[in-house]
């Protein structure tokens, strides 16, 4: 019979076509997504940046809109959205914040436009 091969880890890279930019890269850890996770555009720049433990959120996310300025920052501890700044396109002043679970999350589009807005109670969705 054929053998059985079994990873404890296993990291992956996701390339684009031609001209084959990185788009993703993600990494398993016996049968669960475990470690850092990086996403590309396809003109190359950072899309996002996190870490998974055991499949949730832990530590800090970041996004960036296409042009490379900072779309958001969160922090996650034990799976929940502690702290957080959300930013439109080129602005350096965030538009909203999660502090200490509580707060608005407000993601925007490139043009400025309002793409969705969460609200977060002990660090959880409502």
């Amino acid at each position: 019979s054929p053998a059985l091969l079994q990873f404890t880890t296993l990291s992956l890279i996701f390339l684009s076509t031609p001209p084959y930019h990185k788009r993703l890269s993600i990494s398993w850890e016996l049968s669960q997504l475990n470690g850092p996770v990086n996403t590309w555009y396809s003109n190359g720049n950072t899309e996002s940046s996190f870490y998974l433990k055991q499949g949730t959120k832990e530590g800090l996310s970041k996004a960036w809109f296409p042009s490379g300025h900072l779309m958001f920052h969160e922090e996650y501890y034990e799976g929940k959205l502690i702290n957080a700044s959300y930013y439109k396109e080129g602005e350096k002043k965030p538009f909203s914040l999660i502090k200490e679970g509580k707060g608005l999350a407000s993601l925007f589009d490139e043009q400025g436009f309002s793409k969705e807005q969460v609200h977060y109670e002990n660090g959880e969705p409502q």
